[in-house]
């Protein structure tokens, strides 16, 4: 279930002011010119090592020490490489960025800050997220590779477009009214990483969105993805009776959120009988079954419009039952 951040567990305001704080300094901010230069100059694998051993960046910790950074207004067009691997961007705050065909690989972000920022075509595996707040901020065709994860993350105005996912990545999440998930699931990266998409892994990854958009009180989105999540478990990892049964209910009720399905089903069984009456030499079959259906028995001794008389109390208590589970979700 998804935490206000400032009170999630591993928050810690001092730590936080100590990592942002450290480049207010004269030296902090020297060095912080440093790292943004080398960053557009296409960052990579372990950039900032050599000058840290020199002692140039004395305010990092490490050589993968980038927390507390403020970026503003930056645009780059990375090559294709480890620009971020194992970079730790934690306490990041970051406004009106651009970055295209960046890699994130085994990077981490704790309680970060992205504004108004984009990633296109970006690749990111390994990466964690964990209590960032993402404002306005629009990914676009990039690939989440491998066992890539947003924990209790908060998702507002944002938009994933044409995106890749091996698997769920989203846990314990909230998005907004505004955040737009893409329609589709693509099967296959947008890049030349040697990876694919299963179907079985589809659940999972509706169950996720369908949970942050429950956080956010995103009804309408909910109930989409709710459907989505039991109509892909039925096709994909359900067998046997079962997999018959959640067919079953999928048609007769949308897995409890389709009222109108309830309501098609009604239609057909009175065709049905409306048909069965008709061979069997029923005067006005249509009519005869419209009525059995809602209670209205020609003949209480016909055990045919019986049974239609119970099958239309039932789809009428089901109708109800999701019509009140709709209504009452939203209340």
């Amino acid at each position: 279930m998804f935490k206000p951040i400032y009170l999630l567990p591993q928050f810690s305001i001092e730590r936080q002011n100590q990592y942002q704080q450290r480049w207010e300094s004269d030296i902090g901010k020297k060095e912080h010119d440093i790292i943004i230069e080398e960053i557009k100059q296409g960052a990579g694998e372990d950039f900032l090592q050599s000058d840290f051993e020199k002692g140039i960046l004395s305010v990092l910790e490490n050589c993968n020490d980038l927390r507390g950074m403020k970026f503003w207004q930056l645009a780059i067009d990375f090559s294709h490489g480890e620009n971020f691997k194992w970079s730790d961007f934690s306490f990041i705050e970051a406004w009106h960025c651009k970055f295209s065909a960046a890699t994130f690989y085994s990077t981490n972000c704790n309680f970060g800050k992205f504004y108004n920022c984009e990633f296109n075509s970006c690749l990111l595996g390994f990466s964690h997220w964990y209590g960032v707040t993402f404002e306005k901020v629009k990914f676009s065709t990039c690939d989440f590779v491998e066992f890539d994860t947003f924990i209790n993350c908060k998702f507002c105005e944002c938009e994933f477009i044409g995106c890749f996912f091996s698997q769920n990545p989203f846990a314990d999440c909230y998005f907004d009214v505004r955040t737009v998930f893409q329609k589709e699931v693509k099967q296959k990266p947008n890049s030349d990483f040697k990876t694919g998409f299963k179907n079985q892994q589809l659940p999972a990854l509706y169950k996720g969105i369908k949970d942050a958009y429950l956080t956010g009180e995103v009804f309408d989105q909910y109930r989409r993805y709710f459907f989505k999540q039991k109509h892909t478990e039925t096709r994909y990892l359900k067998k046997g009776l079962v997999k018959i049964i959640g067919y079953f209910i999928e048609y007769i009720s949308g897995y409890g959120v389709k009222p109108f399905k309830s309501i098609l089903f009604s239609i057909l069984i009175i065709c049905i009988f409306a048909l069965i009456y008709k061979f069997s030499g029923v005067a006005n079959a249509v009519k005869t079954s419209i009525g059995a259906f809602v209670g209205v028995c020609n003949d209480i001794t016909s055990w045919m419009q019986l049974l239609e008389s119970a099958i239309g109390i039932a789809l009428f208590a089901l109708f109800i039952t999701i019509l009140a589970n709709v209504w009452f979700t939203e209340k």
